[in-house]
């Protein structure tokens, strides 16, 4: 089990729990959770509860920029974390989650999406690109669901290179 979390209050708080198999490196997004308007500490105390039902988590992945609320989730909250592998890019994370979705030469995906992640699902559907300072680039609303889940990817993707 391993919860991927992107951290917020005026935008949510998202966190999301995956379990993931290692032999055929398939991610199954389980559960997730979104919360506007509430501190790290509160946030982070009811991820622990709502996802504990999952089983030990064996990684707890976070935006590697809040180093303040890292701390908080693993002091205050049980959740001793770390920060997602930044020097990858956001571009390169985003293509390992495409080609996680896309099948293989078998014609499976690695990636399923679970219907109870309805906020996860609906962000990959309100996902969009345009104009950023003259360049393609990811708009940033509708995807702190997916950032976590790309944390997710990305630490996966280090991970499986140093095995």
């Amino acid at each position: 089990i391993i919860i991927g979390i992107d951290f917020g209050v005026v935008n949510p708080f998202a966190a999301i729990c995956v379990a993931y198999n290692r032999k055929t490196k398939t991610i199954y997004v389980i559960d997730e959770y979104f919360k506007k308007n509430e501190t790290t500490l509160y946030n982070g105390k009811i991820v622990k509860k709502k996802f504990e039902k999952w089983g030990k988590f064996k990684y707890v992945i976070c935006d590697p920029e809040s180093k303040d609320g890292r701390m908080l989730l693993a002091r205050h909250c049980g959740l001793p974390n770390k920060g997602a592998p930044k020097h990858i890019g956001i571009i390169n994370t985003i293509n390992l989650l495409k080609e996680k979705l896309a099948p293989d030469a078998d014609g499976k995906p690695h990636l399923f999406i679970f219907n109870n992640c309805r906020q996860l699902l609906k962000e990959f559907r309100l996902y969009s690109w345009g104009k950023n300072k003259g360049k393609e680039a990811p708009q940033k609303n509708h995807d702190h669901g997916l950032d976590a889940l790309r944390y997710i990817v990305a630490f996966l993707y280090r991970l499986n290179r140093h095995i």
